[in-house]
C-alpha cells in the first residue's frame, strides 16, 4: 500500500472527517497544534496558511510556530496567549506576525480543543486584515484633513458675515450663512464620530454606541436647532 505523506497532502490528509474539510477550505489561516514544554508545535495547516504566510507543510509540520510567525520583539505576547490556551480559555487578539512577505497584521483566535487525538491541543486561526488597517489609516487621515480644511473655511466664512453685520439693520441673511456654518461645523464631528466607529474595534464600538451618549447627542442638537430646552431622563 501506498504511504501518505501529509506533510504535502491537504489538511488533515490523514483523516475524512468535516472538521479537516471545513478547515482546508476556509479563507482564514489555521493551523492545528500540540503545546510542548507549553510552545506549540505545529501539527497541520490548512491550505490558506501555505497561501498567507508562504511556508510549505513540508518546511513547517512538527516545527515551533512561534519560531516561524512571530517576530522576537512580539514574543512575550506570544507567550501569553499560548499560557491562555494551555489554560483552556479561547484568544482573541489583534496581532502582527511575520511571513514570507514581511509583516502583516491579523485577527488571532487562539481556541482550545480536547479531542480523541493527542497530538492536537488547540488550534489557531489568523484573518489577515493587513488591507483593512492601511484602509482604517488612510480614511482617518482623510477625515483629518477633510475636517482641517473645512473648519478653516467655516472661521473664514464667520469672520466675514460678523465684519458684515456692522452697521447693518438687517442682519438676518448674515445671521443665516453664520447657522449653516454652525451646522457644519457640527456635522464635521458627526462625521469623527461614523469614522472613529467604523475604524474601531468591536468592543470600541459598544462604547462607542453607548444609548445614552447618542440620545443626547441627539436632543442637544434638537435644542439648538429650535430654541428649546427638553428635559431628559436615562435609565440604567
Amino acid at each position: 500500500m501506498e504511504e501518505i505523506d501529509a506533510a504535502s497532502e491537504g489538511y488533515g490528509s490523514t483523516g475524512s472527517d468535516g472538521l479537516h474539510h471545513l478547515i482546508e477550505h476556509i479563507q482564514d489561516a489555521v493551523v492545528e497544534f500540540e503545546l510542548v514544554d507549553g510552545e506549540p508545535i505545529v501539527r497541520d495547516v490548512n491550505r490558506s496558511f501555505v497561501g498567507v504566510f508562504g511556508y510549505d507543510r513540508a518546511e513547517i509540520i512538527d516545527a515551533r510556530l512561534n519560531e516561524f510567525i512571530v517576530p522576537e520583539w512580539l514574543s512575550s505576547e506570544a507567550r501569553t496567549l499560548d499560557e491562555r490556551t494551555a489554560s483552556g480559555e479561547v484568544n482573541y487578539r489583534r496581532v502582527q506576525r511575520e511571513t514570507t512577505d514581511g509583516l502583516r497584521e491579523f485577527l488571532y483566535r487562539g481556541v482550545p480543543y480536547d479531542g480523541a487525538s493527542d497530538r492536537t491541543d488547540g488550534f489557531a486561526v489568523y484573518t489577515d486584515l493587513t488591507e483593512v488597517t492601511r484602509t482604517e489609516r488612510r480614511l482617518q487621515v482623510l477625515n483629518r484633513v477633510l475636517r482641517h480644511n473645512i473648519r478653516n473655511g467655516l472661521q473664514v466664512i464667520r469672520g466675514q458675515a460678523d465684519q458684515m453685520r456692522a452697521g447693518r439693520a438687517d442682519t438676518e441673511p448674515l445671521d443665516r450663512i453664520v447657522d449653516w456654518a454652525d451646522d457644519l461645523d457640527e456635522l464635521t464631528d458627526e462625521v469623527r464620530l461614523v469614522t472613529d466607529f467604523v475604524t474601531s474595534s468591536a468592543d470600541e464600538q459598544r462604547r462607542l454606541t453607548a444609548i445614552d451618549e447618542v440620545v443626547g447627542e441627539r436632543v442637544d442638537a434638537f435644542e439648538r436647532g429650535h430654541g428649546l430646552a427638553v428635559e431628559r431622563s436615562i435609565g440604567d
